[in-house]
């Protein structure tokens, strides 16, 4: 694992992408509302309200609630439905929400598991347990 050059490492990856991600998000939200971006400021950290839950510590219910909120998954539906209702309002929140989620992953912050808050998918593909291969026998 060590041995693999910077730019091909999962977690590198991982960032990378969702940099691409963020950047796509902005550029579509400014190319859709380019006079709107106080509307983008108020709702960017909305997703981060889910971490509240984890006042008292981790626990399943916080990291069930914080990876709904941190997943892909409902801001493509409510994309999809911004497009079925013609909903530019949704359109911009779907928008908002994709970059709020990219750049926490850029930044390293993934989905959380039930027994840590800082343990997250972006430090498993950093510092993987993954057992060494096993010489093949000749």
């Amino acid at each position: 694992m060590t041995n693999q050059p910077p730019p091909s490492r999962p977690a590198n990856l991982l960032q990378g992408e969702a940099l691409c991600v963020l950047i796509a998000s902005f550029v579509a939200y400014h190319l859709l509302f380019p006079h709107h971006w106080v509307l983008f400021a108020c709702l960017f950290f909305v997703p981060d309200l889910s971490l509240l839950l984890y006042a008292r510590g981790p626990s399943t219910a916080a990291s069930v609630v914080y990876n709904v909120m941190h997943s892909y998954v409902l801001p493509a539906v409510v994309g999809i439905l911004a497009v079925l209702l013609r909903s530019p309002l949704l359109g911009g929140i779907c928008m908002v929400w994709i970059g709020h989620i990219a750049l926490d992953r850029a930044l390293g912050f993934g989905l959380k598991y039930a027994t840590s808050f800082q343990f997250t998918h972006i430090q498993s593909a950093m510092n993987p347990v993954i057992p060494a291969d096993k010489p093949r026998a000749q």
